[in-house]
């Protein structure tokens, strides 16, 4: 265990995980800004980088190394790890919602097609009953 005089050494991999984090910062601003279906292969990719993110942080090289030599740091690198396990669920959690939309939307956008093809299917009907309106009242027979 580290004495209180020494200084807190971070772990050996920090520059890796300060360029994971680079990473995803800019993944997520890519969330940001996409539409409902762009999100879905963006987070299945954010996904993919926060699992190895999240096991590069607890592996030997990682947030383990500070435990193992300060282990007063261990309560809250166990809160960390725990989030870690959250933000997986939560993104599980967004990857099934956003394709529940993407299938509505799908479905949205079949009835307004289907509702355009009825409403112009409804005026060409109009637009024949006036014709026949026009032709009997210019003396036409029908």
């Amino acid at each position: 265990m580290a004495s209180p005089d020494e200084p807190t050494s971070p772990p050996p991999n920090t520059r890796s995980i300060q360029e994971e984090h680079d990473q995803l910062r800019a993944l997520l601003h890519e969330l940001t800004v996409a539409d409902i279906t762009g999100a879905v292969p963006l987070l299945r990719r954010l996904r993919e980088l926060l699992v190895r993110h999240f096991e590069n942080e607890e592996g030997a090289d990682g947030f383990e190394s500070v435990a193992r030599r300060q282990p007063q740091f261990l309560p809250k690198l166990e809160e960390i790890f725990e989030e870690h396990r959250h933000f997986l669920k939560r993104v599980d959690s967004l990857v099934d919602s956003t394709c529940a939309c993407a299938r509505h939307r799908k479905e949205i956008l079949q009835e307004i097609a289907a509702m355009a093809h009825d409403l112009h299917e409804h005026e060409m009907k109009e637009n024949a009953l006036l014709g026949d309106i026009m032709y009997t009242d210019l003396g036409g027979h029908h």
